[in-house]
């Protein structure tokens, strides 16, 4: 991965609107969670926290339950002619 380098200006209220080619690299939009990690040579490491499918869904089990189902049996010879009689 290349080295992509943006600068941002600091408003007066302390704010900083993260530029669109970062927005874009992050695949990050409105109302979607960020991390800032402050290194110890005071860099910082920008990342999406947005939650994957799992994530999400490990979260609703603790909340819901899980919603996994015994495996259907079909019974014998599904794809058997007398099937569809």
């Amino acid at each position: 991965m290349n080295t992509t380098s943006v600068k941002a200006i600091l408003t007066s209220k302390k704010q900083v609107t993260i530029p669109k080619t970062i927005r874009e690299i992050l695949k990050i939009n409105s109302h979607d969670t960020i991390d800032f990690e402050v290194l110890p040579n005071n860099e910082v490491r920008i990342k999406s926290a947005n939650p994957s499918l799992w994530e999400t869904m490990r979260e609703q089990e603790k909340v819901y339950g899980n919603v996994s189902t015994d495996e259907v049996d079909w019974g014998k010879n599904i794809e058997s002619e007398d099937f569809d009689k």
